[in-house]
């Protein structure tokens, strides 16, 4: 499992909450509302995975999915922005 936060804080306490607990878990930091951050983590997943990716979650946009998929990158970018 691998999670992401915008805070590396958030993150550890996860991390070291769930590894407590025997998962094998890794994190990185990313605010997706930022294109070049979205590439990396998804570089990042792919390595760990080995280019394997079974399912991402993001509850809180996960209702505005098919809108933002027909998109432009701008408008996405400015409606994550007010999420």
């Amino acid at each position: 499992m691998h999670i992401c936060a915008r805070n590396e804080e958030d993150i550890n306490k996860c991390l070291e909450e769930w590894k407590s607990k025997g998962f094998n878990v890794t994190g990185s930091v990313c605010d997706i509302l930022f294109h070049e951050q979205r590439k990396r983590l998804m570089e990042t997943v792919s390595s760990i995975f080995q280019g394997k990716l079974n399912i991402l979650v993001r509850s809180i946009y996960i209702f505005i999915y098919l809108f933002c998929s027909k998109c432009s990158k701008y408008i996405y970018n400015s409606i994550l922005f007010y999420f």
